[in-house]
């Protein structure tokens, strides 16, 4: 998808430099249909689906086809970055993390449309809108992307507080 060559090439371009401070995680595309059994991660068939939103903080993700990372092949990812869900923005307690003035794509898919016998299909993804809140945006939308790598154990900052403005350093000594 554009969304994730977008992402990658982040990546190469920011952060390749700092690849021994970043851990190979999981990011979970959980696609867990919660209306009906159409889809399939395994064979591709997809119809109409809505997907779960887990509200209640849960970061479970049930399937290996779903859990995405370097190590993982059967979701395997060529840069250890991807992008927040829905449910760990529900997790964050501070607004200023997600509150950016504009808005930006999440990883959860919340509903996608494909039929074999037309060529109609359209889905629509989890956002987060400029002033946090969490709402729809259908693909053919324009938002932004905030990517999201995790830090290995150990590893400290220099300075910073996480904004645009003042991003945090690494501390690579």
């Amino acid at each position: 998808s554009a969304i994730k060559v977008a992402v990658d090439e982040f990546y190469r371009k920011e952060l390749s430099n700092y690849s021994e401070f970043i851990e190979d995680t999981i990011f979970c595309n959980d696609r867990t249909p919660v209306s009906d059994n159409s889809w399939s991660s395994l064979n591709g068939t997809l119809n109409s689906s809505s997907f779960r939103y887990v509200e209640e903080k849960d970061l479970s993700c049930p399937s290996v086809y779903d859990r995405f990372s370097i190590s993982n092949d059967n979701a395997k990812l060529k840069y250890p970055i991807g992008l927040v869900t829905a449910s760990e923005i529900n997790l964050l307690n501070n607004g200023s993390l997600i509150t950016t003035n504009s808005s930006y794509y999440t990883m959860t898919p919340r509903y996608y449309i494909y039929t074999e016998h037309t060529t109609y299909q359209y889905s629509t993804m989890f956002k987060i809108n400029s002033n946090g809140s969490v709402d729809l945006i259908y693909m053919n939308k324009s938002a932004g992307l905030r990517p999201s790598i995790a830090l290995k154990s150990g590893t400290i900052y220099s300075s910073g507080d996480g904004s645009k403005n003042n991003p945090y350093i690494i501390d690579t000594n």
